[in-house]
Parts: C-alpha cells; structure tokens; sequence
C-alpha cells in the first residue's frame, strides 16, 4: 500500500466514524421521541481498480423487528378494542344498579313484590292499595330509566364511531403524503419512515390492519378482513354520517338507514365498511359492536322484562282469550312492539280503589295480579341470557338475571381490557429493547467509535511524517 493509499484509507475512515458520532448523536438527543427508531449507520468497502480503497458511509439504516412490529400493532389494535367494551360495558353495568341498593332493580321488582303481598293479605287497606301503585310507578319508571340509559349509550357508541372514522381519515391522508415523500426521495430517509410508521401505530389502535412493503419503500394498509385502506399510492376517504341521537328502532342494516354508516371511497367506487365486516378489532370495531350488538341486546332484554310484566300482571278475562279485566300496566300496541316498550312501560291506572274488584275485602284481583308476577316470561335465545338456550322465568328471577349476566360481561370485559394492557405493554417492552435507544449501548458505540476515529487520526499522522522525512531527504 502507497502513502498516499494509506492517507486515502484513513481519511474516509474519518469520515465513515464521524458520520457514526453524528448518529449516536442523533440517537442520545431523540432517546425519549415517541415513534423515534434507533439508527446504525454501515460502513461500506470502497473498492478502486479491484483493490480497497477504504470505505464509505454506507446509508443510515434503522434497527427495526418488523416481526415485533406486526406483533405490536396487533396488540395495539386489541387493547383499543378492549378498552372501548370495558369502559361501555362498565357504564351499562352501572345502569341497572348495584344489587340491593335502594335504586337497584332487583329491589325496587322485590319491593314491587312485597306491596301486592301486603295487598292480598289486606285487601281492604287503603295503605296497602297505595303502596302497590307507588312500588309499582317506581319499578316502571327504573325499567325506563334502564332503557333511556341503554340509547344514550348507544348514542355514545355513535359519537365514538364518528370520532373514529374523522381521525382514521386524517392518517390515512398523513400517511399517503408522508409516503410520497419518502417513494419520491433519491435516498432512504429514517426520518420520515419513522413519521409513517408512527401515523400507522396510531391508526392501529382504531383499526385492526395489515401492512406489507411495496416497490421503492412505500407500503400497502389493509383492514384484518382484507378491505384496502391505502394501495402504496392513494388512501381511500374515510366517512361517516353520524346521528345525533339513537333510539329503540334505529338498527344497523334497516331500511332506510337508521344508524351511521362507514363508507370508504376512492375514485369511482363507494364501499360500506361496516356491512363488508371491515372492523374485527380496535377502537372503531368496538364502538360499532357495543351499538350494534350489545347495546341492542341489552334494550330486548328489557322490552321483553317490561312486555312480560305488563302482560302478566293482570285479572285474567273470564274465557281465555277474553281481554283482561283488569290490567296494572299499559300494554304494548303497534306491530313492532315490544320493541322500545321498556321505554313506555307505565301504570295504567291512579285509582288505588282498582287493585280491588267489588268487595273492599275481596282479595280476588290482588292475588291474579301476584300470580301473575309470579308467572314465567319467556326470554328468547337470542336474549343471551341462558347461553344459547331460552330462558324462563318470573319477572323477578328475569331481572336478576339480567343483572347477573349485564354484571358478569362488565367484569370479564375489564379482566380482559387488563390481561390485554399486560400483552400491549410486554411486546412495547420488547420492541424498545430492539429498536428503542439505550443511552449505556450508545455511550459504548461512541466509544468505540472514538477508538476507530483515533486510529485513522494517527494512520494520517504516520503519514504526515513520513511525507515529511521524504522531504528532507
């Protein structure tokens, strides 16, 4: 090797380890930068007339598992998912009451109970007779309170949705400008893959998605069940024609629409997503289920308590098939009821002289209409309340039930919401420990990098002397 070789060689070996500093520089200064990728830089053999002529800085490259990172974005798009059921299925739990407060459901039906107990043992009382229409009046106006709350829930899934989809859409535009950029750029920049891979972290936890590398560094985003959000070129807009308020008869697939609708447009083409099952988890996924599934579920399982107990609770006419003779409660009317019926459920008289038929000792009337609480209410399958079997009951055990199953889904919902926050936070742990900055590691690559730089440093130095001793000679 010639001096002048060896000053070559050493000279982009200063170069090669200053770009290195500036590296573990960059790293160190952006240590605590959300969605900030750790960087290496490599060093590559330049080779001149088939001999080494030293090296080059290679391009910055970013330490990256994208094993790791699909694993992430997947638990993302869980804990997303969880955290919305969670917190819904909290605030419905809540609505029927902790059981055997003064408010609960299951104490006012139980207190119901007792009035028209005490009324057939006294049918003469004027106390008795009052106390069934006040116990009665406060079970009804719980069952629509109950009722009222499930719609504002439902409401609430809505406006979550629509947040959702207005944010999903912002990505998505984010992250096609982001990716122009980086598809239009003559070299790689971390920088900006670092950007779109942060934009596509925060979409993952409103939707559950697929991305999967394309030509000249851009990349594809589909949905779980496969629906394109952004090809490598264009993303799709995202819309959402939220209203304002739910109510009974506002269900998903009606005609004509009566709940918001996702739609995805890109040129000529319009797809509703939410009938194409584009949503299997995240955020938006969670939302749509709870408006769709368990809040609907949740507003039949009281219609059908209400139904029951209005049609009940009666004096029986005398042929069967005849009218009752007398009724407690409004009775459902209209083709679609008992649909929204736990909403309109009421007592049907203020005269407490009615409870009693003809003689003021006659207990006739008040013992049919305690028969008839006592009498079962058939609870479809499709209620969930027995699994995926039918469930008979008295009005009573009926909402104890629901109270037992509505209790148990809040709680396995929040176990679930929990043990997902533990996988979310082991995989980031993981993550970090691949492509977060250690400021220790950082510290031993400058070092070492300062070692490399000091050799070459003295390599020109040697060099120098001896150009100089030449010189003299």
């Amino acid at each position: 090797m010639t001096l002048m070789s060896a000053l070559s060689a050493a000279m982009t070996g200063l170069r090669a380890t200053q770009a290195g500093m500036n590296v573990v520089s960059q790293n160190v200064a952006n240590a605590g930068s959300p969605g900030y990728t750790k960087r290496r830089t490599l060093p590559v053999e330049a080779v001149a007339g088939g001999r080494s002529a030293g090296v080059r800085t290679g391009e910055v490259q970013r330490v990256l598992d994208t094993v790791l990172q699909r694993q992430l974005r997947q638990e993302n798009s869980g804990a997303g998912y969880t955290s919305v059921r969670a917190n819904m299925a909290g605030a419905l739990d809540r609505l029927y009451g902790a059981p055997g407060t003064a408010s609960a459901l299951d104490t006012l039906m139980n207190g119901f109970a007792g009035a028209l107990d005490r009324l057939v043992d006294d049918p003469a009382s004027a106390a008795a007779r009052n106390g069934v229409l006040d116990a009665a009046r406060a079970a009804a106006r719980r069952i629509n309170q109950i009722a009222t709350g499930v719609q504002a829930l439902r409401t609430e899934a809505e406006g979550r949705i629509a947040s959702g989809v207005a944010q999903a859409d912002e990505l998505l535009q984010g992250i096609e400008r982001v990716n122009q950029s980086i598809v239009s750029s003559s070299t790689r920049s971390a920088a900006l893959e670092d950007e779109r891979d942060r934009l596509i972290d925060q979409l993952s936890r409103l939707v559950d998605l697929r991305v999967m590398p394309a030509d000249a560094g851009a990349v594809t985003i589909t949905t779980g069940s496969g629906q394109t959000l952004f090809d490598g070129a264009r993303a799709v807009r995202l819309t959402f024609d939220a209203r304002s308020t739910l109510g009974p008869d506002s269900l998903a697939g009606s005609d004509p629409q009566s709940v918001g609708i996702i739609r995805a447009s890109g040129g000529a083409l319009e797809v509703d997503l939410v009938q194409a099952g584009a949503f299997r988890s995240g955020m938006i996924g969670a939302a749509l289920e709870m408006r769709d599934v368990t809040l609907v579920q949740a507003q039949a399982q009281l219609d059908t308590l209400a139904a029951g107990i209005a049609a009940r609770v009666v004096q029986p006419g005398v042929n069967p098939g005849d009218p009752p003779l007398f009724a407690l409660f409004n009775q459902p009317t209209g083709p679609n009821q008992p649909r929204g019926f736990a909403q309109m459920i009421a007592v049907a008289t203020t005269n407490p002289a009615a409870l009693v038929d003809g003689l003021a000792g006659d207990a006739t009337r008040p013992q049919a209409l305690r028969a008839g609480l006592d009498a079962d209410i058939t609870f479809p399958a499709t209620l969930g309340l027995a699994g995926n079997a039918v469930f008979e009951a008295s009005a009573l055990t009926g909402a104890r039930r629901i109270i037992e199953v509505q209790g148990a889904a809040a709680e396995a919902a929040a176990r679930l919401d929990e043990g997902q926050r533990v996988a979310l936070a082991a995989i980031e742990g993981r993550f970090s420990e691949v492509s977060g900055v250690d400021i220790d590691e950082e510290m031993t690559q400058l070092v070492m990098l300062q070692t490399a730089y000091g050799a070459n440093a003295r390599v020109m130095t040697a060099v120098r002397e001896m150009l100089e001793t030449l010189m003299r000679i």
